[in-house]
């Protein structure tokens, strides 16, 4: 199948893509799917340290293949990382901790660039190995520990002895099933479990008949986390579902889809919060899409051709231009992203398993391998390409700085930090492009009532949640409870390191 004429007759990134792979397709004539670009003369990362030698004593395949949360990497900033994972030591026993609690260790270090100096330590004391840390921006960051949710911002505190100082997360009490943070690090979503007349939310997304719902409460974040700008919380919607759900969303309105006739044709808007609608350009799928803000002007799609095991990832801006797409293997667990709109870059994980499945419960369903790259958006320039071991299945294991300058995976017992290329002249130009249709920053409240639903007796599958009009996924939403692994326990066989079968490639930008 040929990639499809872009929309833009001009000699933009994906311009210059359809004439590169013309030519090579009628040469051969083979579907460009076939056609396998690998990243010639990769250049090797330009900082590397062994995770060993930072005191992390690695894990078994049972932690491995339960999808346990046990290492993290996430850039403090452009110079410094935060890494974090699991110990094996003796756990303190707590006064009136509830026996079905099931502790652990945590050490979280900060890490300088490029020396892999440790700049500061410490260790938390959490209840369960579900998900327990996610990165606001801006040097800051949000703790889960159990229910209570703490914000500590480690650059801001460094100079004071006290970097991981910690500060509450006011929230809704109750259990903790999920976090979101949208791409623009501007609103935070905290999921809790909820009676079903609890009368604390405004607005039904979904399924509205099961007993037991999940409540949505969006917050504002705003701050540094400095004496002169601390960083603040404030709630500004509410909603309920029947289960956890990612919501494509900012901190200025969210995505939604509209099934245009026969489930093969959809269109696609923007809904400002108190804005007016912006159409975008409608996709083509057999399923509804999976969709994604990746800038304030930019989205990704996950879309299905014929069958779910087809996924198409496809990207467009708010200039109505589908940019570019490419073919993902079969059989490909929900890929993870990670962002910098700053240089119009995103970083995506795709995790491939020999089943479609979230968790894995028999020794064919291994992971195979895990591969990080990074795109310019508007191009689909790829920057980087590499392969992750090992492989973890909540995808923590690599990040995207901000300034979109650098990258980080976990590769071979070791933490890996590559240096990428800089903007081109035709990059600043599509970014200077796309500020030109940047939507106003909203401040108000965020109003979901386009999406709510009648309440039906039929129930949404899990993995398929639909709100409306709107697919959402449900894609590094949830805070797993993870099983409780006995390393007494017969392991699994573990995961092997497989190159995927590549598809059509478009041009490659890698450093030399």
């Amino acid at each position: 199948m040929l990639v499809p004429l872009p929309k833009r007759l001009r000699c933009d990134g994906a311009w210059r893509r359809f004439l590169y792979l013309l030519p090579l397709a009628a040469a051969f004539a083979a579907p460009l799917q076939t056609l396998a670009f690998e990243p010639s003369h990769q250049a090797p990362p330009e900082a590397r340290f062994s995770l060993e030698d930072l005191g992390f004593p690695g894990t078994s395949p049972n932690f491995l293949n339960a999808g346990v949360s046990l290492l993290t990497v996430h850039f403090a900033d452009s110079e410094h990382l935060l890494v974090t994972f699991s110990l094996r030591c003796l756990v303190p026993r707590l006064p009136g901790d509830p026996p079905d609690h099931d502790d652990r260790m945590v050490a979280a270090l900060l890490v300088e660039l490029p020396s892999g100096k440790v700049l500061a330590r410490t260790e938390w004391h959490l209840h369960d190995h579900g998900r327990y840390l996610w990165n606001l921006g801006g040097g800051r960051f949000l703790l889960r520990e159990g229910n209570a949710l703490w914000t500590f911002t480690p650059m801001v505190n460094l100079k004071s002895g006290q970097p991981f100082v910690r500060r509450p997360f006011p929230h809704r009490s109750g259990q903790v099933e999920a976090v979101v943070v949208s791409p623009d690090n501007r609103l935070v979503t905290v999921e809790t479990k909820a009676a079903k007349n609890s009368g604390a939310t405004t607005v039904s997304l979904g399924d509205a008949s099961s007993s037991s719902m999940v409540a949505l409460d969006f917050y504002r974040i705003a701050g540094g986390g400095s004496d002169g700008s601390p960083l603040a919380s404030s709630v500004v919607g509410s909603a309920r579902s029947a289960s956890t759900i990612n919501l494509p969303m900012s901190a200025d309105g969210y995505l939604r889809s509209n099934d245009m006739g026969q489930g093969t044709r959809w269109s696609v808007a923007f809904e400002p919060f108190g804005g007016k609608t912006i159409k975008l350009a409608p996709i083509d799928s057999s399923c509804p899409p999976g969709l994604r803000l990746v800038s304030p002007t930019q989205l990704v799609a996950l879309s299905c051709r014929g069958s779910v095991d087809r996924t198409i990832l496809m990207a467009f801006d708010f200039n109505s231009h589908e940019m570019w797409q490419e073919p993902l293997d079969s059989f490909t667990v929900q890929p993870v992203f990670a962002f910098a709109p700053a240089a119009g870059r995103f970083a995506v994980s795709r995790t491939n398993a020999s089943v479609a499945t979230d968790i894995l419960t028999t020794d064919q369903d291994n992971v195979q391998s895990q591969e990080v790259r990074v795109y310019q958006t508007q191009t689909g320039d790829l920057l980087l390409k590499v392969n992750c071991s090992p492989v973890l299945r909540t995808s923590e294991n690599f990040d995207l700085s901000a300034d979109g300058m650098r990258a980080v995976v976990v590769r071979k017992g070791a933490i890996e930090v590559y240096r990428l290329p800089e903007l081109s002249a035709g990059d600043r130009a599509d970014l200077a492009e796309l500020q030109k249709a940047v939507p106003p920053s909203r401040e108000g409240p965020v109003d979901l009532s386009g999406l709510a639903v009648a309440e039906t007796k039929e129930a949404v599958p899990e993995e398929e949640v639909v709100a409306g009009p709107l697919a959402v996924n449900t894609e590094e939403a949830a805070v797993p409870e993870a099983p409780v692994v006995k390393e007494g326990a017969v392991p699994r066989k573990p995961p092997t390191l497989l190159n995927p079968g590549e598809k059509a490639e478009f041009v490659d930008k890698s450093p030399r």
